[in-house]
């Protein structure tokens, strides 16, 4: 690892944000790893920016957007940074000591490669990603999401669904993917996408596989390390969402994933299939809910 740290400018960290509250706590862990960045930019609107007044951390600057959204923020941060490398990270996710160390050692020369750590839950330590199905409707779902391939880590379905993985249920310590989540990425600075490539307004629903698309067009090899990790928080499940959430959430997701079938390609009739098992998971959970308050 002495080859990079002695750089002056080896790692920028680029956060996107509105100003949450793990912000800090965020911050607090990139500099207590065994490779500190030079620069975190905190990318937030303008209208938000009060809100990270109070960040007194020597290598954080506050850039202040005219655009309100994940990826027109983080574009604007990208444009900004000058290191050897490029974390984009979100503003609620904490990454362990030697996470950023062992993601650079991964790209090292190779310009061509964009590598993220496995996501694991700060209360449990297990993987924020579905394990391999072990029951047969699990497996049927699978099977008419992706057909005989099934549940595949790090793939892409025929649905445009991703599905994650999970470093308890893989043997290598390094995959090849078809797509990385943005939570938290590392790229040589020369392969950033420094466009605003997110097609629709407001939350940027599948924007890791929009990334993941254009990353792949850019000839930019995806790779998850298992050995690597990064923390979030606990999140309320969709299942869990009061009605005009869902709705909201269920119209902005179809929305998004259906303009990436068609890019990429892949099946419309297996998508729809998706979201009916969405809303019939919905569905079902609510009347669970209801059931056991009686």
């Amino acid at each position: 690892m002495e080859k990079f740290v002695v750089e002056k400018k080896l790692l920028s960290v680029v956060i996107a944000t509105l100003g949450g509250g793990s912000l800090k706590k965020t911050i607090e862990h990139l500099n207590a790893g065994s490779v500190v960045p030079f620069e975190i930019l905190i990318c937030i609107p303008m209208e938000n920016s009060a809100k990270v007044d109070d960040l007194f951390f020597d290598n954080v600057r506050v850039i202040k957007t005219a655009c309100s959204g994940q990826v027109s923020q983080r574009s604007v941060g990208f444009k900004r940074s000058t290191g050897r490398f490029v974390l984009q990270l979100d503003d609620d996710m904490f990454v362990e000591k030697k996470c950023l160390e062992n993601l650079i050692n991964i790209i090292g020369d190779q310009a061509k490669v964009a590598v993220a750590p496995a996501l694991l839950y700060v209360s449990n330590k297990k993987s924020f990603y579905q394990r391999p199905p072990n029951i047969f409707f699990l497996k049927l779902y699978y099977w008419i999401l992706n057909g005989k391939s099934g549940h595949q880590p790090g793939k892409i379905t025929l649905a445009g669904t991703n599905i994650g993985v999970d470093p308890e249920h893989v043997k290598e310590n390094i995959i090849d993917v078809e797509w990385v989540p943005g939570g938290c990425l590392l790229h040589s600075r020369s392969n950033i996408i420094t466009d605003d490539f997110y097609p629709f307004k407001g939350k940027a629903y599948s924007e890791d596989l929009y990334h993941s698309y254009f990353l792949i067009k850019n000839r930019i090899k995806l790779k998850i390390c298992t050995s690597s990790k990064c923390f979030l928080d606990d999140d309320v499940p969709v299942y869990d969402f009061s009605f005009t959430d869902f709705y909201q959430f269920f119209k902005s997701d179809l929305k998004a994933r259906k303009y990436l079938v068609y890019l990429s390609k892949k099946s419309i009739n297996r998508m729809y299939m998706y979201y009916f098992f969405v809303m019939l998971r919905y569905f079902l959970r609510q009347i669970k809910i209801k059931w056991s308050i009686k």
